[in-house]
């Protein structure tokens, strides 16, 4: 019982480096907002031009179906949720959800 114990925590231990290892190959954040209000291209051209503004954005790209805002940050870039919601309020629409995703290279 105890050697399996011990073998497990053994295997625990070597294991962690690659999960470690696995969070270091996030190339790059992205953000998706959900937005109300998004319905037409002229919609979200005024958002991928306000997104763009942002020294940290790489790139912006919008689904219309899905209502999502797609906010692909530059490496090692972050931008807060408040930012975002900031933006997409003062364009005229509202966040109804934000979730961060890893782009890996």
């Amino acid at each position: 019982m105890m050697k399996k114990i011990l073998l497990s925590l053994c295997l625990l231990t070597l294991a962690s480096p690659a999960f470690a290892a696995d969070k270091k190959a996030c190339a790059a954040e992205q953000a998706i907002a959900t937005v109300d209000g998004m319905v037409c291209d002229f919609c979200a051209q005024g958002l991928i031009k306000t997104f763009m503004k942002e020294e940290a954005v790489e790139k912006v790209d919008i689904d219309l179906t899905s209502k999502e805002v797609k906010i692909s940050l530059k490496p090692g870039q972050k931008i807060d949720d408040a930012v975002i919601e900031k933006k997409v309020d003062y364009a005229g629409y509202k966040v109804t959800g934000i979730k961060h995703a890893c782009q890996k290279s």
